[in-house]
């Protein structure tokens, strides 16, 4: 091979070589243009779900929106869910909220599928209380136990697959909070699990917007035989210093009114007393007392009523500022009552 055929060898291999390069190379940062793409994607959905957590959020509200929503899920079986959740727990927090509510969601839903006719309660304890975090154990329970006594044997393997589903459901949102869901059936039916919570430096004291003077001269009955909506209302009311008189039926109720000594400052009546309770028969007495009427209702249907009685209503499920309110305006009449007859 002479030198100038050696010449044209190394040149084709130099444009052959460079030919390559500029393929490969320009392949080479396609790919890596689009791996920084989806880097940049994946960060981008790292810092939302973080703000996402961090969010200052009144997780009460979400939770009274939530069980709002369960009731109108749990009218055709006739089911009821209440909210438990101490009026003395901070409530603001640094937390993502619709993981929260998917939870408890789920864990409601094992119960409404189940129940018929049955007051379902979501309940928070405070296991744990330090400095910037507070640990929950949370609760949904029932007095029905729809599983039988041997609730922690084989529980799965005896439950339909729209139940499986919603339990599955809690199961894995508990997992990922390192918690786990667990059962109780020695007073009714009940299934746990604890949620670990940054507490919000926002805080927020319900009592201050109370109106009432002298809550323990402020006398109060509750008609209300569901003994589960009984003390949640009562622990509230106690919690602000007023005296509740411990009785739950109407009829019991109904002679504290029509005594002549007792003047009761107000009463709760639970609409699912609306077959026995007649206010025109103590209308004179609630009227001459100055008695303001509160209707507890699970609806917004006024199937308890008097034209000359002053009457609140509370709306089940009802947060604590909400029955604050109806408070302040029977305080507010009852004032309005007195000014009336000093004139």
């Amino acid at each position: 091979m002479n030198f100038f055929a050696l010449i044209a060898v190394f040149i084709t291999l130099y444009v052959v070589l460079i030919w390559i390069y500029f393929k490969y190379s320009k392949k080479l940062n396609k790919n890596f243009l689009q791996r920084r793409i989806k880097i940049e994607k994946l960060n981008e959905k790292r810092q939302t779900n973080y703000i996402s957590k961090s969010e200052q959020v009144d997780i009460l509200r979400y939770m009274h929106l939530l069980a709002t929503s369960l009731n109108e899920d749990g009218k055709n079986t006739e089911n009821c869910v209440l909210l438990d959740y101490p009026l003395n727990y901070p409530r603001i927090f640094n937390t993502d909220p619709l993981r929260l509510t998917k939870l408890i969601d789920a864990m409601t839903q094992f119960f409404l599928v189940n129940n018929r006719k049955s007051a379902i309660v979501v309940k928070f304890l405070l296991a744990n209380y330090q400095q910037k975090y507070v640990k929950f154990s949370i609760s949904v329970w029932s007095n029905k136990n729809f599983l039988g006594q041997d609730a922690g044997a084989n529980i799965v393997a005896s439950l339909n697959k729209k139940s499986r589903t919603f339990l599955n459901k809690a199961q894995e949102i508990a997992a990922s909070n390192g918690s786990k869901i667990e059962f109780d059936s020695k007073k009714g039916l009940k299934i746990s699990t604890s949620v670990r919570l940054e507490i919000s430096d926002i805080k927020n004291n319900l009592v201050d917007q109370l109106t009432v003077k002298n809550p323990s001269e402020f006398s109060i009955l509750i008609a209300d035989e569901n003994p589960l909506s009984f003390n949640i209302l009562r622990n509230y009311l106690l919690y602000m210093g007023f005296d509740v008189k411990p009785t739950s039926s109407w009829s019991s109720a109904k002679r504290h009114i029509e005594d002549m000594i007792f003047k009761p400052s107000l009463i709760f009546i639970s609409d699912k007393l609306s077959d026995e309770v007649n206010l025109a028969q103590v209308q004179d007495y609630l009227l001459e007392k100055g008695v303001c009427v509160v209707i507890i209702q699970k609806n917004r249907n006024e199937n308890i009523g008097s034209d000359r009685v002053y009457i609140q209503r509370l709306i089940q499920p009802y947060l604590p500022e909400m029955l604050i309110r109806v408070l302040n305006n029977c305080d507010n009449y009852r004032k309005s009552k007195k000014q009336t007859t000093a004139d």
